[in-house]
């Protein structure tokens, strides 16, 4: 299977209170959840994945929990997927710059969304 199939593998056991466990040849798997806070729930949705090998689930934790909301992060063998709302995507970048250069990067623009949602068919 491959990284991203055990990542929503994780994310499914995590959401049903199911143990994690790593895969065979895994050595760090974990998904890491924060609380949410409305106030960046109409914001951006960020998600990306990094392969940094001096890096650590807590470590990537410490350093984004202030820039957003909803953090989550999965890793197998020093490749984290990490997905968060934030009022500002930049700083998550920046904040995880010295990691390594994030990949498949996606930035979603919840009130753009919420606004063509309103003026369909108006």
């Amino acid at each position: 299977m491959c990284g991203f199939a055990y990542f929503i593998e994780g994310i499914w056991r995590y959401s049903h209170g199911q143990a994690l466990s790593a895969p065979a040849g895994g050595t760090d798997q974990d998904v890491v959840r924060s609380k949410s806070n409305p106030e960046f729930n109409d914001k951006y949705s960020v998600e990306f994945g990094i392969s940094a090998e001096d890096a650590t689930v807590e470590s990537i934790r410490e350093m984004l929990i202030e820039a957003g909301d909803n953090l989550m992060i999965a890793s197998i063998d020093k490749i984290f997927k990490i997905h968060l709302y934030t009022l500002d995507p930049r700083r998550v970048f920046d904040k995880t710059s010295r990691l390594g250069k994030p990949v498949n990067i996606k930035v979603d623009d919840f009130s753009m969304k919420t606004q063509g949602i309103f003026s369909r068919g108006s």
